[in-house]
């Protein structure tokens, strides 16, 4: 009937509830076999749309079996009548869904699983690939290290051996011949060999500090340094080596200036950049020293000369120590080339930076950069 009262229902919807056709008929409403959430959904949607529109589709309900059990159902309702003077009645199709409930849960299960495997796998893949960086660092550092380990013993086993060699040679020759040389001879070999040894002395302190460097064992001691201080004394040591090599130096650097740093390391690399500059510059050159306040906060140590210059090529390599070179000077000073390289090293420590100005056979300007003191 139109108030909901059943008339009528067939052996299905019997196997569905568990009731008897005479417990049914006439008894019952149908939202008799709804939930009391099923009820209020019941009067408040399903029946005014199913008297507004004469028909309602694909509605799901929860319906309650006589062992008060439930099952989920889909409903479909319309009005019906015969002629105008019979009562209007309705017409429900109760459809069991049980297992098409059943699927849509494991379907949602498999979905919320896969979803959290989904997560894992993010999760897995990023620690992956951190993973992956971590190892590319430490095959970086591995090779750094290799490549470090290896010159180092090209070094000792070549460069260093070579001037001992020498030096075991002139004794063995003083010693032979001590009777047959006169006073000049043995005044020009003995000064041959002070010179392969202090070679040889400033190779090894290279090597040592080197050495200390790469195991992280160097120390850093930051204080403000008066510029003037380090290069007037640089300048005491090489004055008389470039005299002898028939050099001009010279140098400018004004009294205020003051730079931030490692005092030790410093002094190291302007140096090494003034010891380069003569041991590469021809007779009759010049070799020069300046300093420089710049507006950047910075001041700025340039090492110039008019010698051999250097190529691009060796430019690129300069600083680099699976590529360093042993070049010989203009008078055939020996070198191993771990001097730029470490100089290279303290500029990074002191937060400085260092450029290159060369060209073949024009000459080369080292400039370095510190933080200024003032």
């Amino acid at each position: 009937m139109e108030d909901g009262t059943l008339i009528d229902v067939n052996d299905t919807f019997l196997a569905f509830t568990g009731y008897s056709r005479e417990e049914i008929i006439e008894t019952k409403r149908f939202e008799d076999f709804l939930s009391i959430g099923g009820k209020i959904y019941y009067e408040t949607h399903f029946a005014p749309l199913l008297h507004m529109y004469g028909e309602v589709s694909q509605i799901s309900f929860d319906f309650i079996r006589k062992d008060e059990t439930r099952f989920p159902v889909l409903i479909n309702a319309i009005k019906q009548s015969t002629n105008e003077k019979q009562h209007n009645y309705i017409q429900f199709s109760v459809l069991d869904i049980t297992q098409r409930k059943q699927y849509e849960i494991e379907l949602m299960n498999a979905k919320r699983k896969s979803e959290e495997l989904l997560t894992q796998l993010s999760k897995v893949n990023k620690e992956l690939t951190s993973n992956i960086q971590v190892i590319a660092e430490q095959s970086r550092q591995l090779e750094k290290l290799n490549t470090t380990k290896d010159k180092f013993f090209s070094i000792v086993a070549h460069d260093l051996k070579s001037p001992l060699i020498s030096l075991k040679s002139f004794s063995i020759l003083l010693i032979d011949h001590f009777d047959n040389l006169n006073k000049d001879e043995i005044l020009t070999m003995s000064k041959q060999l002070s010179d392969s040894v202090d070679s040889t002395i400033k190779m090894a302190d290279n090597l040592i500090t080197w050495a200390m460097v790469q195991m992280g064992d160097s120390q850093f001691n930051e204080e403000t340094i008066k510029v003037k201080d380090i290069t007037s004394n640089i300048f005491d040591v090489y004055q008389k080596v470039a005299l002898e090599k028939g050099i001009n130096i010279s140098f400018s650097v004004d009294d205020s200036l003051t730079i931030i740093g490692d005092k030790n390391q410093i002094e190291f690399v302007i140096r090494n950049l003034v010891n380069n500059a003569i041991k590469f510059t021809h007779k009759n050159g010049f070799v020069s020293l300046t300093a420089k306040s710049l507006p950047d906060g910075l001041v700025k140590i340039s090492v110039s000369d008019s010698g051999v210059g250097i190529s691009d090529e060796i430019k690129r390599k300069l600083f680099s120590i699976s590529k360093i070179q042993s070049n010989n000077g203009t008078d055939g000073e020996k070198g191993t080339g771990l001097g730029l390289m470490l100089s290279y090293e303290f500029m990074k420590q002191n937060g400085g930076q260092i450029d290159i100005e060369s060209s073949l056979g024009k000459g080369s300007t080292f400039h370095t950069k510190f933080k200024s003191g003032h």
